[in-house]
């Protein structure tokens, strides 16, 4: 006769090589996706490596779940997602070195630069390899014509800044403002976009030359 112990022990050995055979399965399935590269060139090391480091966790999260999933279809095939990363720290010619080395893995799709002069420096390398880039940078030459790679993933400041400004003159009484921007170029360009907003609704700009 067979005891409750006995038949729990079985219960238990046929569960775990029920799961044991479809994790087989979906190994198999994995190995038979082809793969897909999605690069990161940003800066991951250094004082503003959270930056960087922030984009490549949610990546590399992001493409762990979707593999696991099965992978992600796209028209007939399922491809799993490997992510490729280079620590530009933030100097715009490693910038330039890390869109070279996505050209040369064949990599179309990138994550960054993080800052408005690596993104700036990296576009001639990513117009002539057909690479699509999503840069932390808001310089407007970098989505206007002749430009055409880079995707503008965010609000910009010169998108969001008139709209604060027009409801703090209309609703606030607000009829002067002051920039002080760091001396960098993320900072000092969106200072300057901020100035032309603010000039253009009619506020008096009492400061736009002060950095720190």
């Amino acid at each position: 006769m067979i005891n409750r112990r006995s038949t729990l022990k079985s219960m238990a050995l046929g569960a775990v090589s029920t799961l044991a055979i479809a994790a087989v399965g979906i190994s198999y399935a994995q190995a038979e996706n082809k793969e897909l590269k999605i690069g990161f060139v940003g800066v991951t090391s250094g004082p503003a490596a959270a930056w960087g480091t922030s984009n490549v966790r949610s990546m590399q999260t992001r493409a762990a779940w979707l593999n696991e999933t099965g992978g992600v279809k796209i028209g007939n095939d399922t491809y799993n997602i490997n992510i490729v990363t280079f620590d530009d720290q933030k100097d715009p010619k490693r910038a330039i070195a890390g869109m070279e080395k996505m050209a040369q893995e064949g990599i179309h799709y990138v994550v960054g630069p993080n800052v408005d002069d690596g993104a700036a420096a990296v576009r001639p390398v990513a117009e002539a390899n057909g690479i699509i880039y999503f840069p932390y940078a808001f310089p407007k030459a970098l989505y206007q014509k002749p430009a055409s790679n880079a995707v503008l993933g965010m609000i910009a400041n010169y998108q969001s800044g008139p709209a604060i400004y027009k409801y703090l003159k209309e609703n606030k009484g607000v009829k002067k403002i002051a920039f002080v921007a760091a001396n960098e170029s993320d900072p000092l360009s969106q200072r300057d976009s901020g100035v032309e907003a603010a000039k253009a609704l009619g506020l008096e700009v009492v400061a736009q030359n002060d950095t720190y």
